[in-house]
């Protein structure tokens, strides 16, 4: 079976516009505790909360080492970032920061794609 892809290509009765790009400095999501040239971000909304959640990847420095970690942040309008606290109610033994996701580091290597998944378990 073959697709015709053309009636999603036509550009009937649209005018093309370029406009100007705002740079908004504040946007710039700034971590005291992590190391963030190792980002792999990815931005969604949560549907639990109604709020933007940003999941990445820092670096922790540890003594003469250091490891890669799965970080959490919250945002109201997806500009203006802050670190999601996420030691309430959770006991994670290799916790090295407070908004550290709740995955054990001897499980977490690096992000793949994560994603909200509405059918996993609340727990999960």
């Amino acid at each position: 079976m073959f697709f015709d892809d053309q009636p999603l290509e036509r550009r009937d009765n649209v005018a093309r516009r370029l406009g100007q790009p705002q740079y908004i400095p504040e946007s710039l999501y700034q971590d005291p505790t992590v190391d963030l040239s190792w980002g792999y971000t990815t931005v969604f909304m949560a549907p639990d909360s109604g709020k933007w959640r940003m999941l990445f990847m820092g670096y922790a420095f540890q003594g003469q080492g250091g490891r890669h970690i799965p970080l959490v942040a919250e945002s109201d309008d997806g500009l203006h970032w802050l670190p999601r606290d996420t030691t309430v109610g959770r006991d994670l033994e290799e916790r090295l920061v407070p908004h550290q996701v709740n995955i054990p580091l001897s499980e977490y290597t690096e992000w793949s794609q994560p994603f909200w998944d509405d059918r996993a378990e609340a727990s999960e």
